[in-house]
C-alpha cells in the first residue's frame, strides 16, 4: 500500500525520496512539491516548495481519531469516519489515471494475485 501512495504522489507531481516509511511513528512518507504548479490532491494544495507529511492504514477507526492532528493526509483502504485530510480507497479509485504509470502498475502487480474485487 505504501508504495501504491508513494507512485501516486508522484504521478501527481510530488517528490517522494523514499517509499518505505515507518522509522518514525505517526509518519509513512515525507512528500514534496518541487514543481513549479501547485499540486492539488482533493481538499488540499501543496504550493510549489511546500511538503507534506503522510500516514497510510489499512483502516482508519475510531482509535485513529486523535492522529489526525499528527499527518497532513491520511490513505486507507476503508475509513470508520471522514475527514479533510482522509482519502479512502473511493478516493484513489476514482483518481488514478486510468491507463496511467501507476494504473499500469497496480495492474502488473496485481495480475498474479487473486483477490476479492473492492468497489
Amino acid at each position: 500500500m505504501k508504495t501504491l501512495i508513494a507512485k501516486y504522489l508522484e504521478e501527481k507531481g510530488l517528490f517522494v525520496p523514499a517509499y518505505k516509511g515507518g522509522f518514525l511513528r505517526n509518519y509513512d512518507l515525507f512528500c514534496r512539491n518541487t514543481g513549479l504548479a501547485d499540486v492539488v490532491l482533493g481538499e488540499i494544495v501543496i504550493k510549489t516548495g511546500g511538503s507534506i507529511s503522510v500516514q497510510i492504514k489499512l483502516r482508519l477507526n475510531n482509535d485513529h481519531k486523535n492522529d489526525l492532528e499528527k499527518a497532513d493526509l491520511f490513505f486507507c483502504i476503508n475509513s470508520d469516519f471522514e475527514d479533510r485530510k482522509v482519502y479512502d480507497w473511493r478516493y484513489l479509485k476514482s483518481n488514478i489515471i486510468q491507463g496511467g504509470s501507476v494504473d499500469r502498475w497496480l495492474e502488473t502487480s496485481l495480475e498474479w494475485v487473486k483477490i476479492k474485487k473492492i468497489d
